[in-house]
């Protein structure tokens, strides 16, 4: 049986969970009742207590002649602005990247409940710049990570598979780092502070917190520089969020400019005067030609 996310059976075509009906099953994990009772569980379209299924976690569908085509696991899927992201796909072009040793992807929401992709990475620290420019190469942009959070080590089950549950947000990476943050020393580093903490809903911003570890991403990254462009009047490239994601360096970035005299002209829609509402036409006067 194929079966979608509201627990129907899909049609021929439509993606849907894998659920396996036979009376040849497994009885279950051994030692494990907790996960056992997730995954066999009584087939939703029946009543009898002894018709088990077993829910694979693998994602297909059934084609147009009665033979079901295998897509993948379920938790290696997911959807970010709509569009469906294979994220084991993700993770092999990281590993291939220099100095990746290893990698896990997953979808996170951040606090206004935009979904977006967050690599978890091991190995040396490279720049989350280089690492999304050389995705973007190979990826559409839907596909390419907006998080980067280097780990000394990836958290496993007792199996070894990746533990992606117990992944730590980027909050909680920024929390452990409490001690070591530097609050704003600058007017210009106090100003986009605030921005930060408006954009990525968080209090007590450090000068060197990473904005792609704290929990931002792609999009608030686009509204951090348009409000930073709005304050400080200088055209600062988007590229800027993810070659200097620190407060610190992006007021350094901004204060140059100001020193330089690259400012940017923000043009203003000017206000007009209503007209008064007896001059108005009235409504159903229009005629078109055909």
């Amino acid at each position: 049986m194929i079966i979608d996310e509201k627990g129907n059976l899909c049609p021929p075509g439509i993606v849907g969970e894998i659920y396996i009906r036979t009376p040849y099953r497994s009885l279950g994990y051994f030692n494990h009742p907790e996960l056992t009772r997730e995954v066999f569980i009584q087939n939703p379209f029946s009543e009898a207590a002894e018709d088990i299924v077993h829910k694979t976690g693998d994602m297909g569908r059934m084609l147009k002649d009665g033979d079901y085509e295998y897509l993948g696991r379920k938790d290696g899927q997911v959807k970010i602005r709509g569009v469906r992201v294979e994220l084991s796909e993700i993770e092999n072009l990281l590993r291939d990247c220099p100095g990746v040793e290893d990698v896990a992807v997953v979808d996170r929401e951040d606090g206004s409940g935009y979904k977006y992709l967050c690599a978890y990475l091991v190995g040396e620290e490279v720049a989350a710049s280089e690492l999304r420019e050389r995705l973007m190469r190979q990826l559409p942009e839907s596909m390419a990570p907006s998080a980067f959070v280097m780990l000394q080590q990836l958290p496993r089950t007792i199996s070894g598979k990746i533990d992606r549950k117990a992944l730590p947000s980027p909050a909680e990476m920024r929390n452990g780092a409490e001690s070591r943050r530097v609050g704003p020393r600058t007017l210009v580093e106090e100003i986009i502070a605030g921005i930060w903490e408006g954009v990525l809903v968080i209090k007590g911003v450090g000068v060197h917190d990473n904005f792609f570890e704290s929990g931002g991403h792609s999009l608030l990254a686009t509204q951090v520089i348009s409000r930073i462009i709005e304050s400080f009047r200088v055209e600062v490239p988007l590229r800027s969020m993810f070659e200097t994601p620190t407060i610190a360096g992006l007021a350094s970035l901004v204060t140059r400019l100001q020193s330089d005299g690259v400012g940017c002209h923000v043009d203003v829609i000017p206000r007009i005067d209503r007209l008064p509402e007896e001059t108005l036409p009235e409504r159903g006067r229009y005629s078109f030609a055909p």
